[in-house]
């Protein structure tokens, strides 16, 4: 692996295919969690820029408006609290268990290289954040740059709310910033069969893109859905694409000079690797 500025290439040699990587136990999470809310009359969620100036150094050494905003947002329960504290605090996903639920907006500020800067915002799921009198909306998505919902794949009971909470937050999200990449985590997936899988992505897929038709919205929103567990590399597979999608700019000259690099080293793959995160910013364009 070559690794340099918090990021790593990872490299599949094409002869003997052998695997070149980083050891992840050897970096440090650069990521800090605190407690935050955005601007509410009553006081209960706190201020949001509060919380950014009591992140860790690296979180806010950038105004809080110069940092994208990842934000996750579902029902709760579904597992937002537990993506973040596995992807991004090396946490194991069988302690994820044990995690008590969200009752605040929990900011979380990434700064692991140049290309993974940006904070996550998990919002509880058991609160209105389109309640005009409480919030801001343009407070909230005016700096969004990815609206990660996460719906819970095994989740029956509560499946129609999560669709319509989806639709809801979806549209009125776009309203606010035009610009915001839309994402689906369709959740804890390894406890069901391959074939029930791609059914409820289908299920949830045909329901989203039938909500934003009804709202004369389909051909202006583009949703990206996902299959994810905590407990495989899915989620960190979804997650880095999410990011990626925030560096539009550097991608074509980052994928360029990793086609370079297999040309010239006679590669199969190559992946570009924050070592902080284990999220990949870019690969080569290769299949």
């Amino acid at each position: 692996a070559i690794t340099a500025g918090g990021v790593c290439v990872r490299a599949v040699m094409s002869e003997k295919k052998a695997t070149y990587d980083y050891d992840a136990d050897d970096a440090d999470s650069g990521a800090d969690f605190v407690s935050s809310g955005f601007r509410n009359p009553t006081a209960q969620y706190g201020d949001v820029a509060g919380a950014a100036s009591a992140a860790s150094p690296a979180a806010s050494s950038a105004p809080l408006g110069a940092k994208p905003r990842i934000m996750l947002m579902g029902l709760r329960k579904s597992g937002k609290s537990s993506i973040v504290k596995v992807v991004f605090h090396k946490m194991s996903p069988n302690e994820t268990m044990f995690l008590e639920s969200t009752s605040k907006i929990q900011q979380s500020g990434v700064a692991g290289c140049s290309f993974v800067n940006f904070d996550i915002l998990d919002f509880p799921g058991q609160i209105d954040f389109f309640d005009s009198a409480s919030f801001d909306a343009q407070e909230i998505f005016g700096n969004c740059g990815a609206l990660v919902f996460v719906i819970d794949a095994q989740e029956d009971e509560h499946y129609d709310e999560a669709l319509k909470k989806l639709n809801q937050t979806v549209t009125r999200a776009y309203k606010v910033n035009k610009n915001i990449k839309f994402e689906v985590f369709i959740h804890k997936v390894d406890g069901l069969s391959d074939d029930h899988k791609i059914e409820r992505q289908d299920q949830i897929h045909l329901r989203a893109e039938e909500d934003l038709a009804e709202a004369k919205l389909k051909s202006d929103i583009h949703i990206s859905y996902h299959l994810t567990s905590i407990y495989d590399h899915s989620i960190f597979e979804a997650f880095s694409k999410v990011v990626q999608k925030l560096i539009p700019a550097q991608m074509g000259t980052l994928e360029s000079l990793l086609d370079f690099l297999l040309s010239s080293c006679r590669l199969e793959k190559a992946f570009l690797i924050d070592v902080v995160s284990k999220l990949y910013i870019a690969s080569d364009s290769s299949p």
